[in-house]
């Protein structure tokens, strides 16, 4: 019985250090997309037709930055997120994340990979959250990619955009 607490106890400490050893930042990025677009149409002079706006609002659009300082590989999918909106609701990343580079020619952020991160090592990309109310934002992005503890991180809001708290 010792032995089975003992070892129970070293697993749940060992998760809590390699939970703290992932350095995982999430931002929200549509309000500077929005901004972009209005620059890129009025650098086109002003032809509204090329403005992706009513595209980009349909989704909650977050640039997750991972970090691994761990001494394991540790395998990142975007399945592996979920966003709890400013309605708080679940929301699972929209498949839209592998088009919208195809379909507004001025990204250059890329999507979110599933992918090996390695010791030492860092990957980065955007996901899509579709949208199920107007005024919704992102607040926390779960990441459950651990076996079991999911990381909750707090989605860095943009100051420059009204966000109807």
């Amino acid at each position: 019985m010792k032995k089975t607490i003992t070892i129970l106890l070293l697993l749940a400490i060992t998760s809590i250090c390699f939970a703290q050893n992932i350095v995982i930042t999430a931002t929200d990025i549509l309000p500077e997309l929005v901004r972009m677009d209005f620059d890129y149409m009025i650098s086109l002079g002003g032809d509204s037709s090329y403005s992706n706006v009513l595209y980009l609002t349909q989704y909650q659009i977050v640039y997750i930055q991972i970090k691994n300082n761990t001494e394991s590989v540790l395998f990142i999918n975007p399945n592996y997120f979920t966003l709890i909106s400013s309605y708080n609701i679940s929301l699972p990343y929209s498949s839209e994340t592998h088009v919208i580079n195809d379909k507004i020619s001025w990204l250059t952020f890329t999507q979110l990979q599933s992918v090996d991160v390695y010791p030492g090592t860092t990957t980065a990309g955007i996901l899509l959250f579709e949208k199920e109310h107007d005024h919704e934002y992102p607040v926390t992005i779960y990441f459950n990619g651990l076996n079991g503890s999911p990381i909750a991180v707090d989605v860095i809001l943009d100051e420059k955009a009204n966000y109807n708290r």
